[in-house]
């Protein structure tokens, strides 16, 4: 667990002094609205200094790092390979039964992706079966826990009729939501560099 602390340290390190160096230079300009709350206003002197890195995720690295902590190096009841495959397929229903049994039980309302209904599709576009995710959510759906069950509307991938189709007859009549493609995060990427 020490190694795997000490590595992420150093990649929060490594992240944080990158988003340092894309916006050291970063010039803002007045803006009436924020001088409303501030003391002195940027036309007196005021410096905006409400941008840059914030800690506003601290608490949830900090909850993964203890379940991490837990099922990977105490318990050994996940795989570091596992572990990896679920972080890839955003933990949405890609965990190990036991572990996502007692996530399930343990939370008041799920939220839960199934975005490919075929398993070789879902293999083309995640690397990974999605055979543990339908058997996920199986039990999410007799749990008599409340959920959502969401599919992200990705062009070409995911937003077929025959695809939506095929993920309504599973799930059955439960909440669903059809996400449209979010493609803010590309202007973020190209404005850091990355």
């Amino acid at each position: 667990m020490e190694q795997f602390l000490a590595a992420v340290k150093k990649e929060i390190a490594r992240q944080t002094d990158g988003i340092a160096e894309n916006i050291k230079n970063l010039l803002f300009f007045d803006s009436p609205l924020l001088d409303v709350y501030m003391d002195m206003p940027v036309t007196n002197g005021g410096k905006y200094n409400n941008f840059g890195i914030h800690g506003v995720g601290v608490t949830n690295a900090a909850d993964c790092l203890v379940a991490i902590k837990r099922y990977v190096f105490d318990e050994k009841s996940i795989t570091k390979r596992k572990l990896i495959e679920a972080v890839d397929n955003d933990f949405n229903g890609y965990a190990d039964k036991k572990v996502f049994e007692e996530a399930v039980l343990a939370l008041d309302e799920i939220i839960m992706d199934i975005k490919l209904f075929e398993e070789s599709e879902h293999i083309q576009y995640t690397g990974v079966s999605n055979r543990i995710i339908k058997e996920n959510f199986l039990f999410l759906k007799n749990s008599g826990k409340p959920f959502l069950i969401r599919t992200p509307l990705i062009e070409g991938k995911t937003d077929s009729k025959e695809n939506l189709r095929k993920i309504k007859e599973f799930i059955g009549d439960v909440k669903w939501e059809r996400l449209p493609e979010n493609k803010l995060g590309l202007a973020k990427k190209e404005m850091l560099n990355v």
